[in-house]
């Protein structure tokens, strides 16, 4: 009878997980600068008073990949963003600014 004797040192990984572990914290980096720039392009728009609905929702999108707090304020701006009685308060007070 033939005995299987698997040592630890046989078996490797195709990807060593200190590069996986690097590769994706770049990646969660790479995520969060995408999202702050996404949201500051956003916020300018909304502050001159333009009609930059569609960068908001790509901004609340993004916002929802990066945790809780990000997930409470995406959920918050798409629904704003889609509801059209938020977009004609919005409308009135750009209007009266």
């Amino acid at each position: 009878m033939a005995r299987f004797n698997i040592s630890s040192a046989a078996i490797r990984h195709p990807i060593p997980p200190v590069v996986l572990f690097i590769v994706l914290m770049f990646a969660g980096i790479a995520l969060l600068i995408v999202t702050a720039v996404f949201s500051f392009l956003a916020a300018g728009a909304l502050m001159q008073a333009q009609n930059r609905a569609p960068l908001a929702v790509i901004a609340g999108i993004l916002a929802i990949l990066t945790g809780p707090l990000g997930i409470a304020l995406g959920v918050y701006t798409l629904v704003l963003c889609v509801s059209r009685p938020a977009w004609q308060t919005y409308d009135r007070m750009s209007a009266a600014a």
